[in-house]
């Protein structure tokens, strides 16, 4: 019976060695497990964390670029602002300049169509009148010279100025007395250019 009892012994010690195995083995693999969990939760939070970094970073070099295109945009529309007021200032003088030439050259001309049979020798009037467009053409003279036609009426207006100032047209009328008179070429000639002239700025209608 002794002999039952040791086998019974021997037993119960491999069944326990077993068990003891086993419970060993599944805590290893346990913890096998959770070590696995950890890494590939600190794996994914690393990645995670990663890519809201590279987000924010992307985000701010857009913002910064979006930054420096709005200043470069801002910078430009003022430039241009300047620039188109700096136009619009000189064409509004440029518009003036010419607005006062046209005055001149009109009271030239009316200066000789509105003479009487009395006034008909006397070129007072239009020789006052050319005195003050020839003025207005040289001192803007840098303006106009380059048109053709208004270099030409410069010319002849100072011609007449000239000998208007050095008393060459003066002459004595049996009706008005002492008037200044322009030889009727040179009139004529100036009364086309300024015709010439008028018509550059305003030109004819086409019918």
């Amino acid at each position: 019976m002794e002999w039952i009892g040791l086998v019974l012994q021997i037993l119960l010690l491999g069944f326990f060695l077993i068990w003891e195995g086993y419970n060993k083995k599944k805590g290893e693999n346990q913890a096998l497990k959770e070590d696995s969990r950890d890494i590939n939760y600190e794996g994914e939070k690393g990645k995670n964390l990663a890519t809201k970094e590279d987000i924010a970073q992307i985000t701010q070099q857009i913002e910064s670029v979006k930054n420096s295109y709005n200043k470069a945009l801002e910078s430009h529309k003022i430039e241009l602002q300047k620039e188109f007021e700096s136009h619009k200032y000189i064409m509004g003088l440029c518009h003036s300049l010419d607005k006062t030439l046209l005055t001149h050259i009109s009271s030239c001309l009316k200066a000789e169509t509105k003479k009487g049979i009395e006034d008909c020798d006397n070129d007072g009037a239009l020789l006052m009148a050319n005195n003050k467009l020839s003025s207005f053409l040289n001192t803007y003279k840098n303006r106009y010279d380059s048109i053709p036609v208004l270099h030409k009426l410069r010319d002849i207006s100072d011609k007449i100025d000239s000998d208007y100032m050095l008393f060459k047209f003066m002459k004595t009328s049996p009706i008005n007395g002492e008037v200044n008179e322009i030889p009727s070429e040179r009139k004529q000639q100036f009364i086309d250019c300024l015709n010439e002239s008028m018509a550059y700025f305003i030109p004819a209608l086409v019918p």
